[in-house]
């Protein structure tokens, strides 16, 4: 069953969450890591979106 639409307005919080297949890790390395939030710096830049907290939980 597909998720429902996620509601939009201007001034909206929204909590994101990923996680990998199987609760993996989505980071297979720091490089990864550090590509990724450059990409999220990056994309939050040219959308306009203010990220307010970011949180990577190390399971070992």
């Amino acid at each position: 069953m597909a998720r429902q639409l996620r509601i939009e307005f201007v001034g909206a919080v929204y909590h994101i969450m990923s996680r990998g297949n199987e609760r993996n890790p989505i980071f297979k390395s720091d490089s990864d890591r550090v590509l990724f939030i450059s990409t999220l710096k990056y994309s939050s830049e040219l959308f306009g979106v203010e990220v307010m907290a970011y949180v990577c939980v190390f399971v070992i």
